[in-house]
C-alpha cells in the first residue's frame, strides 16, 4: 500500500509505502496487520492518493474468497475464488484538501464480492467442475469461464473514496 500527498504550492510532498502481505477479512473489513491508521500531517493539499497493489509474485493467489453456492435444488456447494494478479486499486482526490491536526480521514477501498458474481448464471455454476474435495474452485485455470466474469466484476465493482 502506498499513499502520496502534495501541498498546495508543491513545496512539500509526502509519501508512505508499506510492502508486505496484508490479509483482509472480507466479513469484517479488518486488515492484519492493521494498516488503517496512517497519519497525514496537518496542512492543505492539492492531491491525495492512496494505492493498493495486489501481489502476484508467487503461486499463492493475492485474493482468496471462500463461500457457498446454493443450487436451485437447494444443494449447497463450497466455492473458492482465487485471484492472482498485480492489479492496482487507487483512490485519488484532487483539489484543495485541508487536514487539521486532530482530524480523522478515511481513504476507503470497498470490495463487494456479491457484485463480482452478479454476471454468473445458475447454469454456469451448475456446470462448474469441482476439485477432489468437492469445492468449486474459480481461478484462471479452473472454471476459467466463470473466473473471467468474476474478475471483470471485481474491476467494475470496487469503489474508491476519500472522505475528510
Amino acid at each position: 500500500m502506498a499513499y502520496e500527498a502534495e501541498t498546495q504550492n508543491d513545496s512539500t510532498s509526502i509519501e508512505f509505502e508499506l510492502e508486505g502481505v496484508v490479509v483482509i477479512d472480507f466479513a469484517t473489513g479488518i486488515p492484519t496487520p492493521d494498516i488503517r491508521p496512517i497519519a497525514i500531517p496537518a496542512g492543505t493539499y492539492q492531491e491525495v492518493e492512496v494505492e493498493i497493489e495486489l501481489l502476484d509474485e508467487s503461486d499463492s493467489p493475492s485474493v482468496v474468497l471462500n463461500g457457498i453456492y446454493t443450487a436451485r435444488d437447494e444443494t449447497v456447494h463450497p466455492v473458492r475464488f482465487e485471484f492472482n494478479s498485480g492489479e492496482t486499486f487507487e483512490v485519488e482526490r484532487e483539489g484543495t484538501i485541508t487536514f487539521t491536526q486532530s482530524q480523522s480521514t478515511i481513504a476507503e477501498i470497498t470490495f463487494d464480492p456479491s457484485v463480482w458474481f452478479i454476471g454468473v448464471t445458475a447454469e454456469l455454476m451448475a456446470n462448474a467442475t469441482k476439485d477432489v474435495n468437492g469445492v468449486i474452485v474459480i481461478s484462471e485455470t479452473q472454471n476459467s469461464n466463470i473466473f473471467d466474469i468474476v474478475a471483470d466484476g471485481l474491476d467494475i465493482a470496487t469503489e474508491l473514496e476519500i472522505t475528510n
